[in-house]
């Protein structure tokens, strides 16, 4: 009878692991480090990847033609789609097979954490120490890549040959053992953080200096509830050697409480606007979040204007990295302006956005950027790198 009662278990606990490792097989996964991040496929969403920068009014007809009601948004030379029904994708899919101007073309994809994601046509690669530029080529070779760019965190390379399968070769690339990471260029959705204070005195700035002061409609707050900066001013206001990167909508030009001088305005800095060379906001009606960031972070002090800052005589220097018209941002473009904060000479760099699921351990590509900017910033000593607090959409 024991013999029968620990077969039975036995049987059933190798049911399991065969149905487990079944449902694993037939599953889309794409490598965090060594990880697998197992993936369901959205029915409604695709992305599309163009060999040239995309013009939304380039397809808007025919897409409407063929799906109806679709939201778009561009991200470089992509194209997310979010159609009605799951018929009404499919369509979409096929007319864009047939065009010779598609690169690639993936679903929208979700992790167990909610995380969204999509691929473009370039993968991120950053290969071990040890591996030599000869192996470097051959991987590349063999599966017939092309290197766009390389940065001290990981080379970018594209796919040669449209609707090859980007996520496939990315995974066998992890897998031959020779590179730290190996994932698609994932496009995912940005989120800034939720609370903008749109106070321009320092007395209502309560989370600096509470008496139990009236805040807001009639509401008072608790005194000593703040982050004592006042006591902290009595030691310092910060140091004008002092650079503080702002990863952000972008920050006003000659702000009047952040004037050119306490700011370091630099070329290419802005990776998500019509002009790179400009961080100002790309829409200062709308994309005043930068302003606000950097204003509660360093505004200047005791000039009977506006609000003062934490740290007022520290210098910003502002990157832009979209406007509230920018929903969906890819890894590249989000690590590379963490790593230009890097090389430029920040301290400190401040990241005014976060994302739904399970950023930023699921994305390598970003992860080894800030991991490079503690440990190699500002001369060998480490920048301080601050993320907004996870916006789960759970």
């Amino acid at each position: 009878m024991k013999k029968i009662i620990l077969l039975s278990i036995v049987l059933s606990i190798s049911v399991i692991f065969f149905l487990a490792f079944k449902k694993h097989s037939s599953e889309i996964f794409y490598y965090a480090f060594n990880r697998k991040i197992f993936l369901n496929e959205s029915s409604q969403k695709l992305v599309i990847t163009f060999d040239t920068i995309y013009s939304k009014t380039e397809f808007s007809s025919v897409i409407q033609s063929i799906a109806g009601n679709v939201k778009s948004s561009i991200v470089g030379k992509s194209l997310v789609l979010e159609t009605a029904t799951s018929m009404a994708k499919a369509n979409l899919k096929n007319y864009f097979e047939h065009n010779i101007r598609v690169r690639s073309i993936t679903s929208m994809y979700r992790d167990e954490n909610n995380f969204e994601m999509g691929f473009t046509d370039e993968i991120l690669i950053k290969f071990k120490k040890n591996s030599s530029q000869g192996v470097q080529d051959s991987i590349l070779m063999k599966y017939n890549l092309k290197r766009v760019s390389k940065n001290s965190v990981y080379d970018k390379v594209k796919i040669n040959q449209s609707k090859d399968d980007v996520l496939q070769i990315a995974n066998m690339i992890q897998e031959s053992g020779l590179v730290e990471f190996s994932h698609p260029n994932l496009i995912f959705e940005r989120i800034y953080c939720n609370y903008i204070p749109n106070d321009p005195y320092f007395n209502k700035q309560f989370y600096l200096y509470n008496t139990g002061q009236f805040i807001n409609d009639g509401r008072s707050g608790t005194p000593g509830a703040d982050t004592k900066v006042s006591a902290a001013w009595d030691i310092t206001k910060g140091s004008s050697s002092i650079v503080i990167a702002v990863l952000d909508m972008g920050v006003t030009s000659d702000h009047p409480d952040l004037p050119n001088t306490r700011q370091i305005r630099l070329p290419r800095s802005n990776f998500f606007g019509p002009n790179p060379n400009d961080p100002s906001p790309n829409n200062p009606a709308l994309d005043f979040h930068g302003d606000a960031t950097a204003g509660i972070i360093s505004a200047t002090q005791d000039n009977n204007e506006g609000i003062s800052g934490i740290a007022p005589i520290c210098k910003i220097m502002p990157i832009n990295i979209g406007g509230l018209d920018v929903t969906w941002v890819d890894a590249d473009r989000l690590s590379s302006a963490i790593e230009f904060a890097r090389t430029n000479g920040a301290d400190v760099i401040c990241n005014g956005w976060s994302t739904t699921g399970g950023y930023p351990d699921q994305v390598p590509a970003i992860v080894s950027a800030i991991s490079n900017a503690v440990t190699t910033g500002r001369n060998g000593k480490g920048c301080v790198v601050i993320c907004v607090p996870l916006n789960n959409a759970n």
